[in-house]
């Protein structure tokens, strides 16, 4: 034999040594705690459907949401919620009287938007004329509120206003609260004006001092985050046609009494300037969170940042009535709140990405965002949208809004169809649902949302004990996921079957994020309940509800062995040991060098494990030259990193088999022939899964008191086992 044909023969040898069990095939991303599953493996059997399912709901998000809600449960007709809703944005009317339910959220675009909407389409003339009346008291005229105001740079009067005799703050509290009347000589206001691009951009506050800590200070923050938003948006690009920004107009509120909302952006299509009005209420809650939230850097003042965050919210409100009108203002504000609000909030954190203002809807996306289709949420919707622009950009958020404008006099199940005809939206939903459960989804700032491990909600909890069908639905656009608790002592066959509609399913082991596929053809529970997470998506809006059949069938009884269950470490001189026993007949040839790091298996009760490696390894080989000419010394070197994961099954008494779940381990081998580096890449792949026998039994003993356990991959090739040291009995420690 050659020296190049030993030498060959001999690395490939070394190779498969060095891929002993799992070292080449058992990969993955570090596993995630499970999620709340039930308590008892006996919970239930698989022959009750999971069709029909209810869930206790969240609390309104928004204003709207509660008056809403209002109507629905027969408190109040649709008239009156829009005037109850419009007086407690003037203050006439307290939260607490009017609502059973405090909203998340008290923005009032909605109600002002759907009674804009009212005046032009309402039935009933008596709550047309009030709904005029409230209107006209919120919203003045931006053309008549330069006639009560002054420059900020002006140098008459104290500091940066004018001298107000006594009674000044009601007489304009009165004036705002009658339109502000022309022919008045009163100056009410302060403002500040500059040019952005081709918006002009006017913020109004006022001379004398709103309650609640309200200071210049706001106004400036008010200032600079209409202009920071204008610049942020600028970039942004409309599908096929030019993007539109016009002149923005803040008015910070002069009403008096205590008002029921933070903001309103009037959103009738056509009116230049647009205007956010700031109620006193969004300064004190800002007061309120200032010692929570912080810009962090490149963000705004910590003490102004949910502050401006709103004000870029409300900003995007402008954006979307210039550049979508009619998707914005023909239909009524729940048709249209899950994608305007939502992305008003997205693009808010877009202008300010380490505020995070919009986690404060975080609770209500990771609990109702799997039961509650994306048509019925609002706010919330914002993670979804941060997705779609992560995927597709800033663009293709607009793209996907754009697309929308077909639907715009129609409800939200026209909607629906548009979007489920929009490009690749099965695809894009089903990366959604997958991301979200694995903890992927990052907003601007690449701060990842903590959606890991998924909440799965008690109705779509199911444990399964026996044989028997179990009835699994997904309504469209809902993030449906289900929790598979497996009961340890048999074999679980199964078989899924698509009862109605189409959509995508798609599984993993609760421990294993990333490693989604099929349904296994069998679960085989070791001596814990082994869990699984089922995701079910559709985005065919017409079809109705996405069906499988999941068929469970009871196999063989299933062995366990408790000793298994820990955290094992490589034992190396049990290693140097194996790796020299091939050469036993070649006296000389092959010397074991030296090897370190980690190489741990961890091994839980689920009947799931996880290979953890750092590890190297070096030895060298001496062939004889003998009448060939000079002697040979082979210098070599394998590292093998990464993880894995797998599955195992033990009989419990010495037969051990592992099955692969996911692979992302890699090998680095280095050749030195009489000191000179060669090209290992001709002898073939490192990581080609080399001692990783899938679905082949090997060999073991396990020794709880001396907390050893022996591993015999190759008792054929009369190989001696590799031995591991326990390290913990729990598998998620050290």
């Amino acid at each position: 034999m050659g020296h190049s044909q030993r030498l060959h023969g001999t690395w490939r040898l070394l190779a498969s040594l060095a891929c002993v069990t799992l070292a080449c095939s058992l990969t993955g991303r570090p596993g995630l705690a499970p999620a709340a599953m039930p308590a008892s493996a006996e919970a239930t059997t698989p022959t009750p459907t999971a069709t029909g399912l209810s869930v206790t709901p969240s609390p309104p998000t928004s204003l709207i949401d509660a008056l809403q809600a209002e109507v629905e449960a027969g408190e109040m007709s649709y008239e009156e919620s829009l005037i109850a809703g419009l007086r407690l944005l003037a203050g006439e009317l307290d939260l607490e009287v009017a609502l059973s339910q405090t909203p998340v959220e008290l923005e009032g675009t909605a109600i002002v938007h759907d009674a804009q909407l009212y005046l032009l389409r309402g039935s009933d003339a008596a709550t047309q004329d009030e709904l005029d009346r409230l209107l006209r008291i919120l919203i003045p005229r931006p053309e008549t509120l330069l006639e009560f105001s002054i420059p900020a740079t002006s140098s008459s009067g104290r500091g940066r206003g004018v001298a107000r005799p006594s009674g000044a703050e009601e007489d304009c509290a009165a004036l705002w609260a009658n339109g502000f009347p022309p022919g008045s000589d009163a100056k009410c206001f302060l403002y500040k004006e500059a040019t952005v691009g081709s918006s002009k951009v006017h913020v109004f506050y006022p001379i004398t001092t709103l309650p609640k800590g309200f200071t210049t200070a706001y106004a400036d923050a008010a200032f600079q985050a209409v202009v920071d938003a204008l610049k942020k948006y600028a970039g942004l690009a409309v599908p096929g046609r030019p993007t539109v920004l016009k002149n923005i107009q803040v008015v910070f509120s002069l009403l008096p009494g205590k008002t029921g909302g933070m903001a309103v952006t009037p959103t009738e299509p056509g009116h230049d300037p647009c205007q956010i009005i700031l109620f006193p209420l969004a300064i004190e809650d800002n007061e309120i969170r200032k010692a929570k939230v912080s810009g962090g850097p490149g963000g705004p003042p910590a003490s102004h940042a949910a502050f401006q965050q709103n004000v870029a919210h409300e900003v995007f409100h402008c954006f979307q009535i210039w550049n979508f009108p009619a998707l914005s203002f023909e239909a009524t504000w729940d048709v249209q709140d899950w994608w305007a609000e939502s992305t008003a909030e997205y693009f808010s954190n877009v202008v300010y990405p380490t505020v995070d203002n919009e986690w404060r809807f975080m609770e209500t996306w990771l609990s109702d965002s799997g039961s509650v289709p994306l048509f019925e949420e609002s706010y919330e919707n914002f993670a979804f949208f941060q997705y779609v622009g992560n995927q597709q950009g800033n663009n293709g958020v607009l793209s996907l809004i754009d697309h929308l404008t077909p639907a715009a006099q129609g409800d939200e199940d026209a909607q629906a169809v548009r979007l489920a005809s929009f490009p690749g939206i099965q695809a894009l939903f089903d990366g959604y649902a997958r991301d979200f459960m694995d903890g992927k989804i990052a907003d601007a700032s690449k701060k990842i949302f903590p959606s890991a491990p998924p909440l799965v909600l008690p109705p779509y909890q199911i444990g399964i004990s026996q044989a028997g069908t179990i009835s699994l639905d997904a309504a469209p656009f809902t993030l449906v996921r289900y929790g598979l608790t497996f009961a340890p002592g048999h074999e679980y066959k199964l078989a899924a079957t698509v009862q109605a509609g189409g959509g995508v399913h798609t599984s993993r082991p609760v421990a294993v994020a990333g490693a989604w596929g099929d349904l296994p053809a069998s679960v085989k529970p070791a001596c814990g309940p082994t869990e699984y997470y089922l995701v079910m998506t559709t985005t065919l809006a017409a079809s109705g509800p996405y069906k499988i059949a999941l068929k469970v069938a009871q196999g063989d009884s299933i062995g366990c062995d408790t000793c298994l269950v820990g955290t094992w470490d490589l034992n190396i001189p049990s290693f140097a040991e194996y790796s020299e026993a091939p050469f036993q007949e070649m006296p000389g040839f092959y010397q074991f060098d030296a090897a370190g790091g980690l190489w741990r298996y961890r091994f839980r009760a689920d009947g799931t494990m996880r290979a953890e490696f750092d590890f190297f390894y070096t030895y060298s080989l001496h062939q004889d030259g003998g009448e060939f000419g000079a002697d040979i010394v082979t210098n070599g070197k394998i590292d093998i990193d990464g993880t894995g994961e797998g599955t195992y099954i033990s009989d419990g008494l010495s037969n051990l088999a592992f099955g692969l779940v996911q692979d992302n381990v890699s090998l680095k081998d280095e050749i030195y022939l009489n000191g000179e580096k060669l090209d290992a890449s001709v002898f073939g792949s490192l990581s080609a899964g080399y001692g990783f026998a899938k679905g082949d039994t090997t060999i073991y003993s396990c020794d709880a008191e001396a907390g050893q356990l022996l591993i015999n991959v190759g008792p054929q090739a009369n190989l001696p086992p590799i031995q591991y040291d326990r390290v913990s009995t729990d598998p998620n420690k050290p």
